[in-house]
C-alpha cells in the first residue's frame, strides 16, 4: 500500500500514513509554460494505492492534479481516495471526479449526501470535533439551515442529547427554539463562505436567551466573511487553508479509520 499526495497536503497525508503504517511518496507537480500540468512519477504496481486530494486554492487545478494522480496509480489493484470536500459538490455536481477507477472515495460531510455515489463514504462532523463537547451539559444542538437535519441529528445523538433546534433560513421558521433560553448553544454546518447563515442563526439564539453560542463548520471558505459579534468560538476542520477566524483540528484519525474499514 501507497499513499500519494502533493505537497498542499503533505501534513494530512504523512499522519494518514502513519496511522496506516506505509510509505507516502510527495509528487511535484511543475506546470509547461502553457499550464499544463507535468507529474514526471510512475507508481509501481502496489496491491493498493490511496489518493490524497490537494487543496491549492484553485479548485479547478485541483481536479486536474487528482485526475492526474489517479491515472499514476492506474497499475495499482486498488486506487481509494481521500478528498475532503468533494468540489462542485455544494451544486450537487458529483461527477467532477473518476469515479468509475476508484473503489471508494473518504470525504467530509458532503453538501447533499442524499444521492451520492455507493463508493463515497461520507464522514460525518462529530467523527471530527464531537470529543471536544462531551463534557459540556445541558447543550443545544442547533442546525442554521433545514438542510442541516442530517448532520446534526447524528451530532446530536453522538452527544447523548435530544435537545436539537432547526432554523429554515429561507423563511425565518424554526422549531424548539423555547428550549435555548439560559443555555448554551452549537450550530454545526458543513460550509462556512460569507457567514451570513451563521451569523443569521447566532443573532436569532441570543435573541432568544441563549447564553454562549460555538459553531462547528467542516469546510471553512471564509470568502467575504462577516464576523459576527454573538459566536463565541468557532471550529473548523483542516479541509481548506486554515483561517484567523476559526481554530482549525486535524482529521486523520477519522479518515485513516474509515480506511481501515473499507
Amino acid at each position: 500500500m501507497i499513499i500519494v499526495h502533493e505537497k498542499t497536503n503533505a501534513s494530512l497525508a504523512t499522519r494518514i500514513a502513519a496511522r496506516l503504517c506505509c510509505d507516502a511518496i510527495e509528487l511535484e507537480l511543475p506546470v509547461f509554460s502553457n499550464g499544463e500540468i507535468d507529474i514526471k512519477y510512475s507508481c509501481g504496481p502496489f496491491d493498493r494505492a490511496i489518493v490524497i486530494f490537494s487543496k491549492t486554492p484553485d479548485i479547478n487545478r485541483q481536479i486536474v492534479e487528482f485526475m492526474m494522480m489517479v491515472h499514476m496509480c492506474r497499475h495499482c489493484k486498488i486506487i481509494d481516495a481521500v478528498v475532503p470536500y468533494i468540489p462542485y459538490s455544494r451544486q450537487e455536481k458529483l461527477d467532477a471526479l473518476p469515479m468509475k477507477l476508484l473503489r471508494s472515495v473518504i470525504t467530509l460531510d458532503m453538501h447533499q449526501p442524499n444521492g451520492a455515489s455507493r463508493n463515497i463514504i461520507n464522514v460525518l462532523p462529530h467523527e471530527i470535533f464531537g470529543s471536544l463537547f462531551l463534557e459540556q451539559k445541558d447543550l443545544v444542538i442547533v442546525a442554521p439551515d433545514i438542510g442541516g437535519r442530517h448532520r446534526v441529528s447524528h451530532f446530536a445523538a453522538y452527544l447523548g442529547t435530544k435537545d436539537v433546534v432547526f432554523i429554515d433560513k429561507q423563511t425565518g421558521r424554526y422549531e424548539n427554539m423555547d428550549i435555548v433560553n439560559g443555555r448554551n448553544c452549537l450550530i454545526v454546518d458543513d460550509i462556512v463562505d460569507s457567514g451570513k447563515t451563521i451569523k443569521c442563526a447566532a443573532e436569532m439564539l441570543k435573541s432568544h436567551g441563549a447564553v454562549d453560542v460555538d459553531v462547528c463548520v467542516s469546510h471553512g471558505f471564509f470568502g467575504n466573511y462577516q464576523h459576527s459579534l454573538e459566536i463565541r468560538k468557532m471550529y473548523i476542520s483542516e479541509s481548506y487553508p486554515s483561517s484567523k477566524f476559526a481554530t482549525r483540528l486535524q482529521m486523520d484519525w477519522a479518515m485513516a479509520r474509515n480506511l481501515l474499514l473499507i
